[in-house]
Protein backbone atom coordinates (compact mmCIF):
# COMPACT_ATOMS: atom_id res chain seq x y z
CA UNK A 1 0.00 0.00 0.00
CA UNK A 2 2.85 2.36 0.83
CA UNK A 3 4.49 1.57 -2.49
CA UNK A 4 1.25 2.37 -4.38
CA UNK A 5 0.82 5.65 -2.44
CA UNK A 6 4.46 6.59 -3.15
CA UNK A 7 4.01 5.98 -6.88
CA UNK A 8 0.83 8.11 -6.97
CA UNK A 9 2.61 10.92 -5.09
CA UNK A 10 5.59 10.77 -7.48
CA UNK A 11 3.33 10.93 -10.54
CA UNK A 12 1.42 13.90 -9.07
CA UNK A 13 4.64 15.80 -8.35
CA UNK A 14 5.92 15.09 -11.89
CA UNK A 15 2.71 16.39 -13.48
CA UNK A 16 2.81 19.51 -11.30
CA UNK A 17 6.42 20.28 -12.21
CA UNK A 18 5.71 19.84 -15.93
CA UNK A 19 2.70 22.18 -15.71
CA UNK A 20 4.81 24.78 -13.89
CA UNK A 21 7.46 24.43 -16.58
CA UNK A 22 4.94 25.06 -19.36
CA UNK A 23 3.50 27.96 -17.39
CA UNK A 24 7.00 29.54 -17.17
CA UNK A 25 7.54 29.02 -20.88
CA UNK A 26 4.24 30.69 -21.68
CA UNK A 27 5.07 33.62 -19.44
CA UNK A 28 8.46 33.96 -21.15
CA UNK A 29 6.79 33.83 -24.59
CA UNK A 30 4.34 36.50 -23.50
CA UNK A 31 7.21 38.75 -22.48
CA UNK A 32 8.91 38.16 -25.84
CA UNK A 33 5.68 38.90 -27.68
CA UNK A 34 5.22 42.10 -25.74
CA UNK A 35 8.81 43.12 -26.44
CA UNK A 36 8.36 42.45 -30.15
CA UNK A 37 5.11 44.42 -30.17
CA UNK A 38 6.92 47.50 -28.86
CA UNK A 39 9.57 47.53 -31.61
CA UNK A 40 9.00 50.78 -33.49
CA UNK A 41 9.82 51.68 -37.07
CA UNK A 42 10.92 55.27 -37.39
CA UNK A 43 8.82 57.63 -39.49
CA UNK A 44 9.59 61.33 -39.31
CA UNK A 45 5.93 62.18 -39.81
CA UNK A 46 5.02 60.29 -36.62
CA UNK A 47 7.17 62.45 -34.32
CA UNK A 48 5.03 64.30 -31.76
CA UNK A 49 5.10 67.87 -30.47
CA UNK A 50 7.35 69.29 -33.20
CA UNK A 51 8.66 72.83 -32.75
CA UNK A 52 10.74 74.50 -35.47
CA UNK A 53 14.15 75.84 -34.48
CA UNK A 54 15.40 76.63 -37.98
CA UNK A 55 12.59 76.35 -40.52
CA UNK A 56 13.62 75.66 -44.15
CA UNK A 57 10.45 77.40 -45.36
CA UNK A 58 11.62 80.72 -43.92
CA UNK A 59 14.25 82.83 -45.57
CA UNK A 60 16.64 84.09 -42.95
CA UNK A 61 18.05 87.22 -44.55
CA UNK A 62 21.05 87.22 -42.22
CA UNK A 63 22.22 83.93 -43.69
CA UNK A 64 21.05 84.42 -47.28
CA UNK A 65 24.49 83.63 -48.68
CA UNK A 66 24.46 80.27 -46.87
CA UNK A 67 21.06 79.11 -48.12
CA UNK A 68 20.27 77.20 -51.27
CA UNK A 69 17.16 75.80 -52.95
CA UNK A 70 16.98 72.41 -54.69
CA UNK A 71 19.69 70.83 -52.55
CA UNK A 72 17.47 69.45 -49.79
CA UNK A 73 17.06 65.76 -48.87
CA UNK A 74 15.11 63.54 -51.26
CA UNK A 75 11.63 62.54 -50.07
CA UNK A 76 10.98 58.92 -51.07
CA UNK A 77 7.23 59.24 -50.48
CA UNK A 78 6.68 62.19 -52.83
CA UNK A 79 9.65 61.33 -55.09
CA UNK A 80 10.71 64.96 -54.90
CA UNK A 81 13.20 67.02 -52.91
CA UNK A 82 11.90 68.29 -49.58
CA UNK A 83 10.68 71.85 -49.82
CA UNK A 84 12.51 74.93 -48.65
CA UNK A 85 16.09 76.00 -48.11
CA UNK A 86 19.17 74.00 -47.27
CA UNK A 87 21.87 75.66 -45.18
CA UNK A 88 25.38 75.27 -46.57
CA UNK A 89 27.76 76.88 -44.03
CA UNK A 90 30.85 78.77 -45.15
CA UNK A 91 33.93 76.57 -44.99
CA UNK A 92 37.66 77.28 -44.90
CA UNK A 93 40.32 75.98 -47.28
CA UNK A 94 40.39 72.66 -45.41
CA UNK A 95 36.60 72.28 -45.81
CA UNK A 96 36.14 72.87 -42.11
CA UNK A 97 33.04 74.59 -40.71
CA UNK A 98 32.65 76.72 -37.62
CA UNK A 99 29.44 78.78 -37.66
CA UNK A 100 26.74 80.13 -35.34
CA UNK A 101 23.11 81.08 -36.06
CA UNK A 102 20.41 82.90 -34.11
CA UNK A 103 17.38 80.62 -34.20
CA UNK A 104 13.77 80.49 -33.01
CA UNK A 105 13.59 80.62 -29.22
CA UNK A 106 12.71 77.35 -27.51
CA UNK A 107 12.69 75.64 -24.14
CA UNK A 108 13.29 71.96 -23.59
CA UNK A 109 12.88 68.95 -21.29
CA UNK A 110 14.80 65.68 -20.72
CA UNK A 111 12.35 63.65 -22.86
CA UNK A 112 12.88 65.88 -25.91
CA UNK A 113 15.33 65.60 -28.81
CA UNK A 114 16.75 67.94 -31.43
CA UNK A 115 16.34 66.59 -34.96
CA UNK A 116 18.23 67.83 -38.00
CA UNK A 117 19.14 66.54 -41.45
CA UNK A 118 22.91 66.73 -42.01
CA UNK A 119 24.67 66.13 -45.32
CA UNK A 120 27.98 64.36 -44.72
CA UNK A 121 30.17 65.47 -47.67
CA UNK A 122 32.46 62.44 -48.07
CA UNK A 123 34.01 59.41 -46.42
CA UNK A 124 36.76 61.50 -44.77
CA UNK A 125 34.82 62.34 -41.61
CA UNK A 126 35.80 65.20 -39.28
CA UNK A 127 35.00 65.82 -35.62
CA UNK A 128 31.48 67.22 -35.12
CA UNK A 129 30.04 69.53 -32.45
CA UNK A 130 26.52 70.92 -32.05
CA UNK A 131 25.46 73.28 -29.27
CA UNK A 132 22.54 75.52 -28.29
CA UNK A 133 22.95 78.52 -26.00
CA UNK A 134 20.80 80.92 -24.03
CA UNK A 135 21.36 84.68 -24.05
CA UNK A 136 23.19 84.26 -20.74
CA UNK A 137 25.58 81.73 -22.28
CA UNK A 138 24.20 78.53 -20.73
CA UNK A 139 24.43 75.63 -23.19
CA UNK A 140 23.49 72.14 -24.29
CA UNK A 141 25.99 70.39 -26.57
CA UNK A 142 26.89 67.11 -28.27
CA UNK A 143 30.46 66.37 -29.33
CA UNK A 144 31.87 63.53 -31.41
CA UNK A 145 35.48 62.86 -32.25
CA UNK A 146 36.20 62.03 -35.90
CA UNK A 147 36.42 58.36 -34.96
CA UNK A 148 33.13 58.43 -33.02
CA UNK A 149 31.33 60.31 -35.78
CA UNK A 150 32.64 57.96 -38.46
CA UNK A 151 31.68 54.90 -36.40
CA UNK A 152 28.15 56.26 -35.89
CA UNK A 153 27.72 56.98 -39.61
CA UNK A 154 29.05 53.61 -40.71
CA UNK A 155 26.90 51.73 -38.20
CA UNK A 156 23.77 53.26 -39.73
CA UNK A 157 24.84 53.01 -43.38
CA UNK A 158 22.42 51.31 -45.78
CA UNK A 159 24.94 50.86 -48.61
CA UNK A 160 28.67 50.99 -49.36
CA UNK A 161 28.41 54.77 -49.77
CA UNK A 162 28.28 56.00 -46.19
CA UNK A 163 28.12 59.75 -46.84
CA UNK A 164 25.08 61.81 -47.88
CA UNK A 165 21.91 62.91 -46.06
CA UNK A 166 21.30 61.58 -42.52
CA UNK A 167 18.61 62.53 -40.02
CA UNK A 168 20.30 62.92 -36.64
CA UNK A 169 18.50 62.76 -33.32
CA UNK A 170 20.35 64.58 -30.52
CA UNK A 171 18.71 63.51 -27.26
CA UNK A 172 18.48 66.18 -24.55
CA UNK A 173 18.97 63.39 -22.04
CA UNK A 174 22.57 62.71 -23.07
CA UNK A 175 23.60 66.28 -23.92
CA UNK A 176 26.51 67.92 -22.13
CA UNK A 177 24.95 70.71 -20.06
CA UNK A 178 26.09 73.81 -18.27
CA UNK A 179 26.22 73.29 -14.52
CA UNK A 180 23.31 75.69 -13.99
CA UNK A 181 20.85 73.56 -16.00
CA UNK A 182 22.04 70.10 -14.97
CA UNK A 183 19.09 69.48 -12.65
CA UNK A 184 16.41 71.76 -14.09
CA UNK A 185 15.53 73.21 -17.49
CA UNK A 186 12.92 75.63 -16.18
CA UNK A 187 13.39 79.22 -17.28
CA UNK A 188 16.17 78.55 -19.81
CA UNK A 189 15.37 79.81 -23.30
CA UNK A 190 17.75 78.82 -26.10
CA UNK A 191 18.16 81.08 -29.14
CA UNK A 192 21.59 80.39 -30.63
CA UNK A 193 22.90 77.33 -32.49
CA UNK A 194 26.59 76.61 -33.20
CA UNK A 195 28.01 73.93 -35.49
CA UNK A 196 31.61 72.94 -35.97
CA UNK A 197 33.04 70.30 -38.29
CA UNK A 198 36.81 70.25 -37.94
CA UNK A 199 39.72 68.05 -38.91
CA UNK A 200 41.69 66.47 -36.11
CA UNK A 201 44.91 66.51 -38.16
CA UNK A 202 46.60 68.91 -40.55
CA UNK A 203 46.12 66.52 -43.46
CA UNK A 204 43.66 68.06 -45.92
CA UNK A 205 41.38 65.58 -47.67
CA UNK A 206 39.54 66.88 -50.73
CA UNK A 207 37.92 63.67 -51.91
CA UNK A 208 35.06 65.36 -53.77
CA UNK A 209 33.31 68.71 -54.19
CA UNK A 210 30.45 68.13 -51.75
CA UNK A 211 29.96 70.46 -48.79
CA UNK A 212 28.63 69.95 -45.29
CA UNK A 213 24.99 71.06 -45.19
CA UNK A 214 22.01 70.85 -42.88
CA UNK A 215 18.25 71.08 -43.31
CA UNK A 216 15.30 71.68 -40.97
CA UNK A 217 16.31 71.88 -37.31
CA UNK A 218 13.43 71.18 -34.93
CA UNK A 219 12.56 69.79 -31.49
CA UNK A 220 10.15 66.89 -30.87
CA UNK A 221 9.53 64.06 -28.42
CA UNK A 222 12.44 61.63 -28.22
CA UNK A 223 12.29 58.51 -30.36
CA UNK A 224 15.59 56.99 -29.17
CA UNK A 225 17.11 56.73 -25.72
CA UNK A 226 20.47 58.09 -26.91
CA UNK A 227 21.76 60.36 -29.67
CA UNK A 228 21.98 58.55 -33.00
CA UNK A 229 21.00 58.55 -36.69
CA UNK A 230 17.33 57.65 -37.15
CA UNK A 231 16.97 57.90 -40.93
CA UNK A 232 19.20 57.77 -44.01
CA UNK A 233 18.63 58.73 -47.62
CA UNK A 234 20.57 56.95 -50.34
CA UNK A 235 23.36 58.95 -51.95
CA UNK A 236 21.76 58.48 -55.39
CA UNK A 237 18.02 58.58 -56.08
CA UNK A 238 16.58 58.01 -59.54
CA UNK A 239 13.63 56.69 -61.50
CA UNK A 240 13.83 55.41 -65.08
CA UNK A 241 11.04 56.37 -67.47
CA UNK A 242 8.71 53.52 -68.34
CA UNK A 243 8.98 54.16 -72.07
CA UNK A 244 12.79 54.18 -72.09
CA UNK A 245 13.12 50.40 -72.03
CA UNK A 246 10.90 47.36 -72.36
CA UNK A 247 11.39 43.86 -71.03
CA UNK A 248 10.99 42.46 -74.56
CA UNK A 249 12.50 43.51 -77.88
CA UNK A 250 12.60 42.02 -81.37
CA UNK A 251 15.45 41.60 -83.79
CA UNK A 252 15.99 44.86 -85.77
CA UNK A 253 14.32 46.97 -83.08
CA UNK A 254 16.21 49.98 -81.72
CA UNK A 255 16.77 51.59 -78.33
CA UNK A 256 17.73 55.28 -78.09
CA UNK A 257 20.03 56.85 -75.49
CA UNK A 258 18.78 60.32 -76.34
CA UNK A 259 19.35 62.29 -73.13
CA UNK A 260 19.00 62.19 -69.36
CA UNK A 261 15.58 63.86 -69.62
CA UNK A 262 14.33 61.22 -72.06
CA UNK A 263 15.66 58.32 -69.99
CA UNK A 264 14.86 59.38 -66.39
CA UNK A 265 11.94 60.80 -64.45
CA UNK A 266 14.50 62.22 -62.03
CA UNK A 267 18.06 61.56 -60.89
CA UNK A 268 19.78 63.13 -57.89
CA UNK A 269 23.34 62.23 -56.94
CA UNK A 270 24.81 63.75 -53.80
CA UNK A 271 24.02 67.46 -53.92
CA UNK A 272 23.57 67.52 -57.70
CA UNK A 273 20.38 67.32 -59.75
CA UNK A 274 21.63 65.55 -62.88
CA UNK A 275 18.18 65.70 -64.44
CA UNK A 276 18.22 69.49 -64.76
CA UNK A 277 21.90 70.10 -65.47
CA UNK A 278 25.07 68.27 -66.36
CA UNK A 279 28.10 68.37 -64.10
CA UNK A 280 31.82 67.99 -64.78
CA UNK A 281 32.02 66.18 -61.43
CA UNK A 282 30.29 63.12 -62.87
CA UNK A 283 30.93 60.85 -65.85
CA UNK A 284 28.36 58.56 -67.50
CA UNK A 285 29.28 55.15 -68.89
CA UNK A 286 26.53 53.30 -70.77
CA UNK A 287 26.89 49.94 -72.45
CA UNK A 288 24.74 47.25 -74.00
CA UNK A 289 25.80 43.65 -73.43
CA UNK A 290 24.33 41.44 -76.15
CA UNK A 291 23.37 37.74 -76.10
CA UNK A 292 26.97 36.74 -76.95
CA UNK A 293 28.42 38.79 -74.09
CA UNK A 294 29.85 41.47 -76.39
CA UNK A 295 29.85 45.00 -74.93
CA UNK A 296 28.76 48.02 -76.96
CA UNK A 297 29.48 51.40 -75.34
CA UNK A 298 26.96 54.17 -76.03
CA UNK A 299 26.87 57.94 -75.56
CA UNK A 300 23.90 60.28 -75.29
CA UNK A 301 22.34 60.84 -78.70
CA UNK A 302 23.19 57.33 -79.94
CA UNK A 303 21.08 54.23 -80.53
CA UNK A 304 21.54 50.47 -80.44
CA UNK A 305 19.97 48.02 -82.93
CA UNK A 306 19.23 44.53 -81.62
CA UNK A 307 20.56 41.87 -83.98
CA UNK A 308 20.81 38.75 -81.82
CA UNK A 309 18.17 36.59 -80.15
CA UNK A 310 18.62 36.06 -76.41
CA UNK A 311 19.11 37.92 -73.13
CA UNK A 312 20.61 41.42 -73.30
CA UNK A 313 21.43 43.97 -70.60
CA UNK A 314 21.93 47.72 -70.43
CA UNK A 315 24.37 48.84 -67.75
CA UNK A 316 24.44 52.50 -66.73
CA UNK A 317 27.23 53.59 -64.37
CA UNK A 318 27.86 57.10 -63.05
CA UNK A 319 31.32 57.89 -61.71
CA UNK A 320 32.05 60.70 -59.26
CA UNK A 321 35.43 62.38 -59.68
CA UNK A 322 37.58 62.70 -56.58
CA UNK A 323 41.07 63.89 -55.85
CA UNK A 324 42.20 60.29 -55.64
CA UNK A 325 40.52 59.27 -58.92
CA UNK A 326 36.88 58.34 -59.45
CA UNK A 327 34.34 56.06 -57.82
CA UNK A 328 31.11 54.50 -59.08
CA UNK A 329 28.21 56.06 -57.18
CA UNK A 330 25.36 54.82 -59.42
CA UNK A 331 25.02 51.42 -61.09
CA UNK A 332 21.80 50.58 -62.95
CA UNK A 333 21.51 47.15 -64.63
CA UNK A 334 18.51 46.62 -66.93
CA UNK A 335 17.81 43.17 -68.40
CA UNK A 336 15.64 42.43 -71.43
CA UNK A 337 15.09 39.54 -73.84
CA UNK A 338 15.28 39.76 -77.63
CA UNK A 339 13.37 37.43 -79.93
CA UNK A 340 12.30 37.08 -83.54
CA UNK A 341 8.96 38.73 -84.19
CA UNK A 342 5.88 36.53 -84.62
CA UNK A 343 2.63 38.39 -85.17
CA UNK A 344 0.56 35.50 -83.81
CA UNK A 345 0.21 31.74 -83.63
CA UNK A 346 -2.31 28.92 -83.42
CA UNK A 347 -2.57 27.56 -79.90
CA UNK A 348 -2.09 23.96 -81.11
CA UNK A 349 -0.06 22.24 -83.83
CA UNK A 350 -2.09 19.11 -84.67
CA UNK A 351 -5.68 19.75 -85.66
CA UNK A 352 -8.03 16.86 -86.49
CA UNK A 353 -11.74 17.49 -87.05
CA UNK A 354 -14.61 15.04 -87.41
CA UNK A 355 -16.79 15.62 -90.46
CA UNK A 356 -19.97 17.61 -89.73
CA UNK A 357 -18.91 18.40 -86.13
CA UNK A 358 -18.18 22.18 -85.58
CA UNK A 359 -15.03 22.64 -83.44
CA UNK A 360 -13.54 25.87 -81.98
CA UNK A 361 -9.81 26.53 -82.28
CA UNK A 362 -7.82 29.65 -81.27
CA UNK A 363 -5.28 31.97 -82.88
CA UNK A 364 -3.48 34.25 -80.38
CA UNK A 365 -2.28 37.59 -81.74
CA UNK A 366 0.90 39.05 -80.21
CA UNK A 367 0.41 41.98 -77.82
CA UNK A 368 3.36 43.63 -79.60
CA UNK A 369 1.48 43.60 -82.92
CA UNK A 370 -0.48 46.71 -83.88
CA UNK A 371 -3.11 45.63 -86.38
CA UNK A 372 -6.24 46.65 -88.22
CA UNK A 373 -9.15 44.55 -86.91
CA UNK A 374 -11.05 45.09 -90.15
CA UNK A 375 -8.27 43.36 -92.10
CA UNK A 376 -8.44 39.98 -90.33
CA UNK A 377 -9.13 37.14 -92.74
CA UNK A 378 -9.40 33.43 -91.92
CA UNK A 379 -9.80 30.93 -94.76
CA UNK A 380 -9.50 27.25 -95.70
CA UNK A 381 -7.17 26.34 -98.56
CA UNK A 382 -9.63 23.76 -99.93
CA UNK A 383 -13.17 25.02 -99.36
CA UNK A 384 -14.62 21.63 -100.30
CA UNK A 385 -12.97 20.04 -97.27
CA UNK A 386 -14.08 22.48 -94.51
CA UNK A 387 -15.88 25.71 -93.69
CA UNK A 388 -14.88 28.43 -91.14
CA UNK A 389 -16.44 31.28 -89.17
CA UNK A 390 -14.51 33.50 -86.75
CA UNK A 391 -14.60 36.55 -84.46
CA UNK A 392 -12.07 38.57 -82.47
CA UNK A 393 -12.09 38.81 -78.68
CA UNK A 394 -9.26 41.04 -77.48
CA UNK A 395 -6.06 39.56 -78.91
CA UNK A 396 -7.64 36.13 -79.39
CA UNK A 397 -9.26 35.08 -82.67
CA UNK A 398 -11.83 32.31 -82.10
CA UNK A 399 -12.30 30.12 -85.17
CA UNK A 400 -15.09 27.57 -85.68
CA UNK A 401 -14.13 24.82 -88.17
CA UNK A 402 -16.73 22.48 -89.68
CA UNK A 403 -15.44 19.52 -91.71
CA UNK A 404 -17.26 18.93 -94.99
CA UNK A 405 -15.28 16.17 -96.58
CA UNK A 406 -12.70 13.70 -95.39
CA UNK A 407 -9.10 14.62 -96.24
CA UNK A 408 -6.19 16.96 -95.58
CA UNK A 409 -6.09 20.72 -96.12
CA UNK A 410 -4.84 23.86 -94.33
CA UNK A 411 -6.24 26.88 -92.51
CA UNK A 412 -4.72 30.39 -92.69
CA UNK A 413 -4.98 33.63 -90.68
CA UNK A 414 -4.04 36.85 -92.48
CA UNK A 415 -3.82 40.32 -90.85
CA UNK A 416 -2.55 43.76 -91.88
CA UNK A 417 -0.46 45.49 -89.23
CA UNK A 418 3.00 46.34 -87.86
CA UNK A 419 5.14 45.18 -85.00
CA UNK A 420 5.60 47.58 -82.10
CA UNK A 421 7.84 50.50 -83.00
CA UNK A 422 7.61 49.95 -86.75
CA UNK A 423 6.07 52.66 -88.91
CA UNK A 424 5.23 50.62 -92.01
CA UNK A 425 2.23 48.28 -92.03
CA UNK A 426 2.34 45.04 -94.03
CA UNK A 427 0.40 41.81 -94.44
CA UNK A 428 1.23 38.91 -92.10
CA UNK A 429 0.03 35.34 -92.66
CA UNK A 430 0.16 32.13 -90.64
CA UNK A 431 -0.92 28.69 -91.93
CA UNK A 432 -1.31 25.29 -90.32
CA UNK A 433 -2.37 21.84 -91.54
CA UNK A 434 -5.73 20.30 -90.61
CA UNK A 435 -7.17 16.79 -91.10
CA UNK A 436 -10.87 15.99 -91.62
CA UNK A 437 -11.92 12.51 -90.55
CA UNK A 438 -15.16 10.55 -91.08
CA UNK A 439 -15.85 7.69 -88.72
CA UNK A 440 -18.92 6.60 -90.77
CA UNK A 441 -16.96 6.17 -94.01
CA UNK A 442 -15.14 2.86 -94.52
CA UNK A 443 -11.55 3.02 -95.63
CA UNK A 444 -10.25 0.99 -98.59
CA UNK A 445 -8.38 -1.22 -96.17
CA UNK A 446 -11.56 -1.92 -94.25
CA UNK A 447 -13.41 -2.72 -97.51
CA UNK A 448 -10.62 -5.07 -98.61
CA UNK A 449 -10.69 -6.86 -95.27
CA UNK A 450 -14.46 -7.30 -95.35
CA UNK A 451 -14.37 -8.53 -98.99
CA UNK A 452 -11.61 -10.96 -98.09
CA UNK A 453 -13.60 -12.19 -95.13
CA UNK A 454 -16.66 -12.57 -97.37
CA UNK A 455 -14.77 -14.59 -99.95
CA UNK A 456 -13.35 -16.72 -97.18
CA UNK A 457 -16.83 -17.25 -95.74
CA UNK A 458 -18.29 -18.24 -99.12
CA UNK A 459 -15.41 -20.63 -99.78
CA UNK A 460 -15.77 -22.13 -96.35
CA UNK A 461 -19.52 -22.58 -96.96
CA UNK A 462 -18.94 -24.31 -100.29
CA UNK A 463 -16.39 -26.58 -98.63
CA UNK A 464 -18.86 -27.52 -95.91
CA UNK A 465 -21.63 -28.29 -98.46
CA UNK A 466 -19.35 -30.46 -100.62
CA UNK A 467 -18.17 -32.31 -97.53
CA UNK A 468 -21.73 -33.03 -96.45
CA UNK A 469 -22.73 -34.25 -99.90
CA UNK A 470 -19.78 -36.63 -100.08
CA UNK A 471 -20.54 -37.92 -96.64
CA UNK A 472 -24.15 -38.66 -97.63
CA UNK A 473 -23.11 -40.60 -100.75
CA UNK A 474 -20.80 -42.75 -98.77
CA UNK A 475 -23.61 -43.53 -96.34
CA UNK A 476 -26.04 -44.59 -99.14
CA UNK A 477 -23.69 -47.29 -100.40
Amino acid sequence: MKKVFGMILAIALSITSVMLGFSWLKFDDDKQTQAATHIEIFDEEDLLNKTDILNPEKLYATYANQQSLNKSPFDEKTEKLKTGYTFIPTENKNKEVNVAYFVEEFTTLPDKSIYMWIFIPNEDVYAFNLSFETTEGYSLSWSFTAYEFEHLIESKATSEITYGWKLFEFCIGDAKKSAEITHSYTGYVFNKMSISYTAESNVYQDSNKNKLAFYHVYQADSFSSYSTIVDTIEYANYKIKEDFVSDTYFVDEEIYFTSVVDMFEYIYVGQTNLYESSSSLYAWVMEVVDANGEKHEKNFGEKFVFSKVGSHSINITIYEFKSTGSAAVVYIPIVMRVQNFIFGAFTDIDYRFEKDEPTIIYFKISSYFIFDEESILVFINDKKKADVTYYLEGNMCKITVTGLKKGDTSISVQIDGAKRGAFESKTYKSTTKIVITDEDAKSSEEVFVWVLLGVYAVGFGIFVVISLVKARRVGVK
